[in-house]
């Protein structure tokens, strides 16, 4: 009787493991990594976004833009991205947006021209 239930415990336990780990992470968690920017007519811009920094990039231009970021999680299940300009320490927003499966970002609101 007591074989019966360790190995009940135990497939429980594991069943719980399991289903936490298909959960997924965080949407934090989610956005680290690169992305790319696609805008109607421009150049496409690629951010890569790490656990402390994001780092712009275009193809045309050889200096990335390198920035500290803030991630904040909205109660409707968006996000907020915003960076923190390294001269004054400004806050400057950058895309509220929730993540549209594993590998894209909608973007709700964002400066200038709406970006996917």
């Amino acid at each position: 009787m007591m074989v019966k239930k360790k190995s009940w415990i135990m497939s429980l336990m594991l069943a719980t493991a399991l289903f936490l780990t298909a959960c997924g992470g965080t949407a934090e968690s989610k956005i680290t990594g690169i992305w790319k920017l696609d805008y109607d007519d421009e150049e496409p811009t690629f951010l890569e976004i790490g656990e402390e920094q994001i780092i712009s990039r275009k193809p045309s231009n050889d200096e990335p833009m390198i920035a500290s970021y803030i991630f904040t999680e909205t109660q409707s299940d968006n996000f907020i991205l915003e960076a923190i300009n390294p001269e004054d320490g400004s806050k400057v927003f950058l895309l509220e947006g929730y993540m549209d499966g594993k590998d894209r970002i909608a973007v709700v609101d964002a400066p200038g021209e709406p970006a996917t």
